[in-house]
């Protein structure tokens, strides 16, 4: 986002955030935190957002203070979803020894399970509107 590279650092955290959050137009597309650790749905249904651990509830937290300082119309909706993909694999022939397998995919199945910061479960679905451009959270981390 281009907002986030022109922020100067002058200022407190929230308050450059939110001078981001208020240049959001509605037809910019959505954007997602790719969170570090790794939750079980179990925990994000009974805790939410409270399920996150150390810098995803900094990052979350900074988010909601932000959030907090611009206008209702120009206020973020938070939500978790758990981003899935399974992946089969099948060799390309059964008769090679193990060692020297050539394994290609087979099979890719994704998925997307929405959930509300209260840990609502609100549905599952086949596609997301968020694209991943990092292949790693660590990736975010270095650009921050």
């Amino acid at each position: 986002m281009q907002h986030l590279k022109d922020a100067k650092g002058d200022k407190p955290l929230s308050e450059e955030l939110a001078d981001v959050l208020r240049q959001i137009e509605p037809e910019d597309e959505c954007f997602a935190l790719q969170l570090e650790g790794h939750y079980k749905e179990e925990d994000i249904q009974s805790r939410g957002a409270d399920a996150l651990s150390k810098m995803d509830k900094t990052r979350y937290r900074a988010l909601l203070e932000a959030n907090s300082l611009v206008p209702e119309d120009k206020a973020l909706v938070f939500y978790i979803a758990q981003l899935s993909r399974a992946v089969q694999q099948a060799h390309k022939d059964p008769k090679w020894k193990a060692k020297y397998a050539f394994w290609q995919d087979y099979d890719r199945k994704d998925s997307v399970s929405w959930y509300s910061v209260d840990g609502k479960k609100y549905g599952d679905a086949v596609r997301t509107m968020y694209v991943n451009t990092n292949d790693s959270p660590s990736e975010t981390a270095k650009t921050e």
